[in-house]
Formats: C-alpha cells, structure tokens, sequence
C-alpha cells in the first residue's frame, strides 16, 4: 500500500510541473526552472522508492522512511511560512496537517517494525582468502 501511494505521489509531482501555481520549498517560494527540478526530483525519488518497496529492499525501505519524514516536514512548513488568504488561522491547514502526521507516522512505523521482511540489497564482499 505504502508502494502504491508513492507510485500516486510521483503522478502527482508530475502533474504539479504542468501546473501554474507557485511551488515553495520549506516555505521559500522558488523559480519556475526550481520549481521543475524540485518535482522532478520528488517524482524520481517516489519513483525509486516505489519500484524498491514493491521489490521489498531494505535501502527502498530506509528511502521510504526518509523522504516521508522530509516531504512531511515540507508541508508543515508551508503551512506556517505561507499566508492564509484570509490572514488568521486555518483549520484547514491543521486538519491536512493532522491527517498527514497520522498516516506518515503510520507508515513509518509499519516500515520500522516489519524491517525483517525487506531484504538486505547491500553488496558484501567475501573475505579474502589466503
């Protein structure tokens, strides 16, 4: 499931390219070529991360983990640097907030706790013989 929503979220940050609204990054509003390889490069990591959990690898898994907590920390901090349109308190912006904790932390707990079922996908070397 966690592999399917990331599979969406990279459609999504695809979609967001065509898009016309202003992209911000923790906040700071960037460049239209910034706002292309922001996304760009969220879709690749979802992407990666996507392909890596469907395989069940350990390193897709570490990936997951990461980009969850970065994408989340990006979200919170839009929703304190940018300006309501109303100028005072959103409670929309605390209800998506909300969600997103519960459902990253989620899924990052069931990633932490099942670890044992991802396989290791590291290259160990054997130890020279003599």
């Amino acid at each position: 499931m966690i592999a399917a929503i990331q599979w969406l979220s990279a459609a999504t940050y695809l979609l967001e390219i065509a898009g016309s609204l202003e992209a911000r990054f923790f906040g700071y509003p960037l460049s239209p070529m910034g706002r292309t390889t922001y996304y760009a490069l969220l879709a690749s990591v979802a992407i990666f991360v996507a392909l890596g959990l469907y395989r069940m690898k350990d390193s897709a898994r570490r990936w997951a983990i990461c980009f969850l907590v970065l994408t989340f920390l990006d979200s919170v901090a839009w929703s304190i640097a940018t300006p309501t349109p109303h100028g005072g308190f959103s409670w929309m912006r605390a209800a998506t907030i909300s969600g997103c904790l519960v459902m990253d932390a989620l899924a990052i707990w069931y990633l932490i706790t099942r670890r044992g079922r991802f396989y290791n996908d590291r290259k160990v070397l054997p130890l020279a013989t003599v």
